[in-house]
């Protein structure tokens, strides 16, 4: 899937699954660049 986001969007894609990082730091870089393309 990472893949195939990667080439549709033509940008590096990383998954991550809401809740998963633990890291504070790591946590608040990611909600301040993350891109919601699907959501349910």
């Amino acid at each position: 899937m990472r893949d195939a986001l990667h080439h549709l969007l033509g940008a590096e894609v990383d998954l991550v699954m809401a809740g998963a990082v633990r890291n504070p730091i790591i946590a608040r870089e990611i909600a301040a660049t993350c891109q919601q393309i699907y959501g349910m």
